[in-house]
């Protein structure tokens, strides 16, 4: 496995593969969404051949990733990372099951299963995103 290098950011500074540098972008998805981010992947590889990320991250509950350049702006591609992260919204970021958008008590947003929601309530919104996600939290 490639391993990230934490002591430099962004931490796949000088890579040249899009392959490697995705593989280090993988590191910072929780392991409950890598079929969502290695779908995706794929699916923007059909689309974009050799493109490589910005970012690959939770975020307000919810799979972020981010596409270099302006390539990130295509119709094609922001259609395929909002449908991932849709999905994320619906899927334990820990295990993979079936999940549904929480909050904890310090107001951080997670998307977990009911086996691993102990302590969180269900993030119920007035106005949820297009994402599917928490209002007023997009990019």
């Amino acid at each position: 496995m490639i391993e990230a290098d934490l002591t430099r950011w962004p931490p796949d500074e000088g890579v040249t593969d899009p392959v490697e540098q995705r593989a280090i972008w993988r590191q910072f998805v929780p392991s409950g969404w890598h079929s969502i981010y290695d779908d995706l992947m794929v699916k923007i590889e059909a689309v974009a051949p050799g493109f490589f990320l910005s970012e690959a991250k939770e975020r307000f509950g919810g799979l972020r990733v981010g596409v270099r350049g302006r390539l990130g702006e295509a119709p094609a591609i922001v259609g395929l990372r909002l449908g991932a992260e849709q999905q994320s919204y619906r899927t334990c970021s820990i295990c993979a099951a079936p999940g549904r958008l929480c909050v904890d008590a310090r107001g951080w947003f997670l998307t977990v299963c009911s086996h691993h929601d102990e302590g969180l309530k269900p993030y119920v919104a007035d106005r949820p995103d297009e994402r599917g996600g928490p209002a007023g939290h997009g990019e």
